[in-house]
């Protein structure tokens, strides 16, 4: 059987959908650096991680989901791991922690256990978009 790409398959055909992927990725890219990057802390990662827990329940296209879903792990490993260490530096905890000399492991589960946290928290992940670019 002739298998398709599953990116063809989901690919927009509209030209408003497509332009709506390419917003997409391109939020994500700024959004990465911006909340996420090498300089964080935890109220902008767990802004990051609703903003891109709002991203993914509306991505159609496969590569989209992916690199959404790679975000959220990024994000959440960050949030989870309170120290700093090598090129992950948290301003709100600046230390390394002899506790933390591991990897850290996360599932799907654990990604959203730390997004309904974040939720309660009361941040949303749409305020971090109107703030970190003018949106």
């Amino acid at each position: 059987a002739d298998r398709a790409n599953p990116d063809e398959q989901e690919a927009p055909s509209e030209p408003a959908d497509r332009v709506a992927v390419s917003d997409t990725f391109a939020t994500l890219r700024k959004a990465m650096p911006a909340n996420a990057g090498v300089v964080r802390n935890g109220e902008d990662l767990n802004a990051a991680l609703l903003m891109l827990s709002d991203m993914a329940s509306e991505a159609r296209p496969l590569a989209l989901r992916n690199s959404l879903l790679t975000a959220r792990f990024i994000v959440a490993g960050a949030l989870q791991r309170e120290e700093s260490r090598g090129s992950h530096f948290r301003t709100d905890f600046p230390e390394a922690r002899d506790a933390w000399q591991h990897h850290t492991h996360l599932t799907v589960d654990d990604v959203d256990k730390l997004t309904q946290r974040a939720r309660g928290s009361g941040l949303s992940g749409s305020n971090v978009i109107h703030a970190t670019f003018g949106q």
